[in-house]
């Protein structure tokens, strides 16, 4: 991704940083932190380590717009283990095959799921909970007679499923 960035659009900077803070950007720099699908997949420690680094790069009322596996997540997809997920708050689990490739997620990268009252209690700690808007099933937002594959043209599972975390700086 950062190579495809940097050779789209070259005037943007763009980094791969380490899975584990830091990074490299001074205290409140940003007015506007975004992450899609990475909160769905860190350990829970890393999590934290991530939202307290996110908040010193933030600057006053920064607006933090992140993404997990939440409510709709949980209860669509993990069948026998929904109800430790629901009951824990936070649930992690491998789910990643690995292929020694330079393309791998790194180790400690798997599947993360997240309550609203888990992110409400835990997030809070950080950044300001605005909203969560919760996930819904991708298939709902298909026209006409259009479905995912193999029933239909649309090949891949897109992830539309997950919650929208709305945070503020305080």
């Amino acid at each position: 991704m950062v190579l495809f960035v940097k050779s789209h659009f070259p005037h943007a900077t763009v980094y791969h940083s380490d899975l584990d803070p830091p990074l490299d950007f001074r205290d409140g720099l940003f007015d506007l932190v975004y992450s899609f699908s990475v909160f769905s997949h860190l350990q829970q420690d890393v999590e934290m380590r991530w939202l307290q680094e996110l908040e010193r790069i933030g600057a006053p009322e920064c607006l933090y717009l992140f993404s997990c596996h939440g409510d709709w997540w949980i209860k669509a997809t993990l069948g026998p283990e929904r109800a430790e997920a629901e009951a824990a708050g936070f649930y992690y689990r491998h789910g990643h095959a690995r292929g020694n490739t330079e393309l791998e997620f790194p180790p400690g990268y798997e599947n993360s799921y997240h309550t609203s009252d888990y992110i409400r209690r835990t997030w809070s700690k950080f950044l300001e909970v605005s909203a969560i808007i919760r996930g819904d099933n991708p298939s709902n937002y298909l026209w006409g007679e259009e479905k995912f594959a193999p029933e239909g043209n649309i090949e891949r599972f897109r992830p539309m499923g997950q919650d929208l975390i709305v945070l503020r700086k305080r």
